[in-house]
Formats: structure tokens, sequence, C-alpha cells
């Protein structure tokens, strides 16, 4: 079990660690600092998107995937900002075109960096809460598992954010924290690990076309020969193409996992499986 002096002496400092997750969120708005407003919003191309939703899009992922899973009766920034930010998170929900993100005129550029400042300011809370002097990871030494309960560390802190956000809002603050079993927290960290994981697999697919297939037959539940029926083509010919597109998106998979597991690739493999049924 990891107390908070040692989590303290790996990152250097509760100060340090602030400090590094600050300097890396500014990257991006410092790169901004010499734009005009109007340049925010340029998309010279399809596959190229505006700034301004790059922005903005980091920032959706942490509310998408921490708080509101994390967090019942968490209220959005912005209940528009999840179809909008969304990219290809297709178990997610529906998401504006890539290519016409550059005919949004809103949120402005200044929405947007207020909503990130929102999001940053709740990461800081888990750090403070966390790697203060007597703070919470060092009761987690006495806990069963440190993964659950560093879930509800974050639960905690985004029901402060919510509560906040309840007073200007004019709506009920939200209950107490309940906390849920070792068991459930640790399938909740498993599960987020495996969407993460299959995402990124799908996002390093070369092939758009074996990305939609993919895309129709498990988020949307279609039969391959649904799928050959509306592309006008073939059943045997999907079904191939189909056949190829698993064992592209497989060895995606795997290299995902290599990445943030090195080591040995029939391990990875075993691991891609196990993240797979996950989701099931």
């Amino acid at each position: 079990m990891v107390s908070s002096k040692e989590a303290v002496q790996i990152c250097g400092s509760l100060e340090a660690l602030s400090a590094r997750y600050t300097r890396i969120r500014s990257t991006t708005p410092e790169l901004c600092r010499h734009l005009q407003t109007e340049d925010f919003v340029v998309q010279s191309m399809s596959d190229v998107s505006p700034t301004k939703w790059h922005l903005a899009h980091v920032t959706w992922f942490f509310e998408r995937f921490v708080l509101l899973p994390h967090a019942s009766n968490y209220h959005p920034f912005n209940d528009q900002y999840h179809y909008l930010f969304n990219s290809y998170y297709y178990t997610a929900g529906k998401m504006h075109e890539r290519p016409k993100r550059g005919l949004l005129t809103r949120p402005t550029v200044r929405e947007i960096l207020k909503y990130r400042e929102h999001v940053d300011d709740a990461v800081q809370e888990v750090f403070l809460a966390c790697f203060k002097e007597n703070g919470v990871l060092d009761a987690a030494d006495s806990a069963r598992e440190f993964r659950p309960f560093l879930y509800g560390v974050v639960r905690n802190v985004a029901r402060h954010a919510e509560t906040r956000r309840s007073r200007n809002k004019e709506h009920a603050p939200p209950s107490g924290f309940e906390p849920a079993s070792d068991e459930e927290l640790s399938a909740a960290f498993d599960r987020a690990w495996a969407l993460a994981v299959v995402q990124a697999a799908l996002q390093s697919m070369d092939d758009p076309r074996q990305v939609e297939l993919l895309r129709l037959r498990f988020h949307d539940d279609l039969p391959v020969r649904e799928i050959a029926r509306r592309w006008g083509e073939e059943p045997e010919k999907v079904h191939r193409a189909y056949a190829k597109a698993r064992d592209a998106y497989e060895k995606a998979l795997v290299e995902v996992v290599l990445f943030h597991q090195p080591g040995n690739r029939a391990k990875a493999l075993e691991e891609a499986r196990r993240l797979l049924a996950l989701l099931a």
C-alpha cells in the first residue's frame, strides 16, 4: 500500500505535482497565446480540427469519463459539449462531424477557457486531498484496496464541484457520498481502462473503412449481412473484410497494450482479449 509520504517521494512534492500538471495543461494555451480570436476557429482541411475544438476536447474527456460516470447527480458544465467535443468515442454517443467543426461559432474561446479552468480546479483538489499532510493517502494504508479508495477521493471531489455548481444553477445539491464496494470500484476502473485502450486502438487504425465496419458491427450491433445490404455489396465480400478488420484491430489493440505495459507480446495479446471481454 502506498502512503502519502511514499507518493510524495515518487512525485517530488505536492507543489511539484501540482506545478507539473499545471505546466502540462498550460502547454496548449501557451502555444495559442499569439493567436487572435478569429484564428481559433479556422479549419484548414477536414482532417484537422480548429484550435478552439482541441482546447475543449481533452477537458470534455475528463468530464465525460471521470466525473459523469463516477459522481451521480453531476451536472455537465454545458449539456451541448458532450456532442460538440466528442471525437471518435462511439460508445459514448453521437458527435459533431469533424469536417464541420470549423463552422461552430459557439461556444466562444472565452467560454472554453472557463470550461478548462473548471475541470482543472477539480483535478487540483484531488491532488490536495491526496498529498497534503495527514491526507487521504495516509488513511488508505488500512484500506483493502488502494484503487477503490482513490476512486472514492475522485468521486468526493466531483461531488464538491457539482455542489458548487448547484448553487449557481438553483438545483438541489447532491446527497452525501455513498462508497461502493471494492469489487464494484475495481470493476469500474477496469472497464474505464479497457474502454480507453479499445478507443486508442481504433484511433490508431489506418483504414477508415475497417473502423466503420467495426463500429457498425459492435457499436450498432448490426449483422454482417445487414452491413452488406447497406453498403450494397455481397455478404461474402463483407465477411472477408470483417475478418481482416478484426485481425487488424487485434494487432492495434496489442500495440496499445504494449505501449502502456511493455513486455511479452503473447501476454499483451492475453491482456487485450481480457479487456475486450470486460466490455462484452
